[in-house]
């Protein structure tokens, strides 16, 4: 590695884990400090010098992760639409995100055309990656994201809809309802764990719901 002593090396906990945060490059370390203040006054103390990695000088954090507004235009299908005033091969279209491919490239499909296209590299960071609502890509890699929004974190939603709950807060209701022609069942507030039997009397079904 360009710039390090001889027999040193850097540490991948350094850089992170070699599945999570920014990939491995060969690092550079920074001059040498001043000579520390000596450990004793006299009788032999010890004193050092000290350098610093530089190389990568970038770490990351989540920012600014509170919701964006409602009828707001997804993160991804704005980084999209952004090339709908550009022409491509000489025509213009109209982007929207296409996402059955690698989720942290920026891929698009023209609007009423069968085609899609990688417009970039990398989405920009932030962008959402998974099924899982957390976890954003970085750099170009997706990186796991907890409930608690923390970078990293394993924190996840327990049955009842809590962050690192304990599956202790659910209320449960069960009863019966009488359906007399086909409609929406439509159903207020986070709902989890719906189960409709299958046993059917007639138009009598029962059903069970757990609640947050």
């Amino acid at each position: 590695m360009a710039g390090l002593a001889p027999g040193s090396f850097l540490l991948s906990s350094l850089l992170g884990s070699t599945n999570h945060g920014p990939k491995p490059v060969n690092g550079q370390w920074a001059a040498w400090s001043e000579w520390s203040k000596c450990s004793r006054t006299c009788g032999g103390g010890v004193t050092y010098q000290e350098r610093h990695c530089n190389n990568p000088n970038r770490i990351y954090q989540l920012c600014n992760i509170q919701p964006c507004p409602p009828n707001s235009l997804d993160f991804r299908a704005q980084q999209c639409a952004e090339f709908n005033s550009k022409p491509f091969r000489g025509w213009y279209y109209s982007w929207k995100p296409y996402t059955k491919e690698d989720r942290c490239k920026l891929y698009c499909t023209a609007e009423d055309f069968d085609f899609f296209f990688a417009m970039s590299s990398k989405v920009k960071d932030g962008t959402l990656c998974s099924q899982n609502k957390y976890d954003v890509c970085i750099d170009g890699i997706c990186e796991q994201v907890g409930c608690d929004r923390g970078l990293g974190s394993k924190a996840a939603l327990d049955a009842c809809g809590v962050c690192k709950g304990d599956n202790s807060t659910c209320k449960f209701f069960k009863g019966q309802y009488l359906i007399q022609s086909r409609c929406k069942l439509k159903l207020t507030g986070r709902v989890r764990g719906e189960f409709i039997s299958p046993l059917f009397l007639g138009y009598k079904k029962t059903m069970t719901i757990n609640f947050p």
